[in-house]
């Protein structure tokens, strides 16, 4: 009962954020001007996630003195399997009637890694290596972010739950002590990493869990951060959020393909997204004032399916049409995500969850 009580207090910015987000990677995506840097959107999904999953789980520890592992992987089932997996098999059904048979030979290997939560790792290598990197992206390439948000999914609640062994219920200091310690160090630890594998490997350092974990581990640190009482402290919450807000607007307007990443510009969403985190709601001035508008509430509780459908539907578009897209067939395919997100959402989501 904790846990849905800190989701429904938290709605409202984190679905604003997400619809951000997604609306981010949409529109550079589809090659729309101005949009250069819209792939921290990605980096914005990873901070909430690991915000979001802390949270539920601090406050499951608190309330119920215990973290039920079974019941949280099967709601992390009942949320991304269903939709992924007929995204999956539908981009693979389309794929063997628009693709070429040169790009259909690694499919095969595409699809394995996104049923193993482990195609990050699949084109990892994949970038890494110099006869593969030149070949056109695959369809199912952007399911890399789902796995190692996956990984971390599988990793971070048994963790939580061994930091906080012998913590007691009523102490919610000790437990968010222990969580904040631990997400602190996983995230320098993280950042390090990505910064010494950028200088080897960029592929590695882009797909990689361990290069970014940082970026959910700080979601995590924000999500244990002690909230805001007095008046003038919610008052600087609610600047800096606003100051967080500006700074995802102003990456993805002024990061481009030349900007170093993940490297170390890749701190500039993921500390701006963790303000926004915490001062979304702390006034009536906040930029809850803005996320709670109902076209970023819909489309942040459609994010999820927006992220899956929209690439496959770019890149087979391509072939299909024989050309590549100018930005309003772009936009097109779009709409078509969006509309088959409505359909999924309401079809499978919502009733499977």
């Amino acid at each position: 009962m904790a846990a849905i009580l800190v989701s429904m207090q938290r709605r409202t910015d984190i679905e604003g954020l997400r619809a951000i987000a997604v609306l981010a990677v949409l529109l550079f995506h589809a090659g729309v001007p101005g949009m250069s840097g819209g792939y921290v959107g990605v980096d914005v999904f990873f901070v909430v996630s690991g915000f979001l999953i802390t949270s539920l789980l601090v406050a499951e520890r608190e309330g119920e003195g215990t973290i039920s592992l079974g019941a949280f992987y099967a709601r992390r089932i009942r949320r991304l399997l269903p939709v992924s997996a007929t995204v999956a098999v539908l981009t693979l059904v389309a794929s063997y009637k628009w693709l070429e048979p040169l790009r259909l030979r690694t499919l095969v290997s595409d699809l394995f890694g996104v049923a193993t939560f482990s195609s990050n790792f699949v084109f990892a290598h994949r970038g890494a290596d110099y006869l593969q990197s030149a070949l056109p992206p695959s369809p199912l390439q952007h399911y890399w972010s789902l796995a190692v948000e996956e990984q971390f999914y599988i990793v971070w609640p048994v963790l939580i739950a061994l930091v906080c062994i012998g913590v007691s219920q009523s102490s919610r200091i000790g437990i968010r002590i222990r969580i904040g310690m631990t997400s602190f160090i996983i995230a320098v630890a993280s950042f390090t990493a990505c910064m010494m594998v950028m200088n080897t490997s960029q592929p590695w350092a882009f797909f990689s869990p361990h290069t970014r974990a940082f970026e959910l581990a700080i979601g995590a640190l924000a999500a244990v951060v002690p909230m805001h009482v007095s008046r003038l402290a919610r008052n600087l919450a609610a600047a800096l959020s606003w100051g967080g807000l500006a700074g995802i607007i102003g990456c993805v307007v002024l990061f481009n393909e030349r900007t170093t990443f993940p490297g170390p510009w890749a701190i500039a969403p993921v500390l701006a997204t963790a303000l926004v985190l915490r001062g979304g709601n702390v006034s009536t001035w906040s930029p809850q004032a803005l996320l709670k508008f109902s076209p970023f509430q819909w489309l942040g509780s459609r994010s999820y399916s927006a992220y899956l459908w929209h690439w496959p539907i770019l890149i087979v578009a391509v072939p299909a049409l024989g050309h590549e897209l100018t930005v309003a067939q772009g936009l097109a395919c779009l709409g078509i995500a969006l509309v088959l997100s409505e359909l999924s959402f309401r079809c499978i989501e919502n009733p499977i969850r």
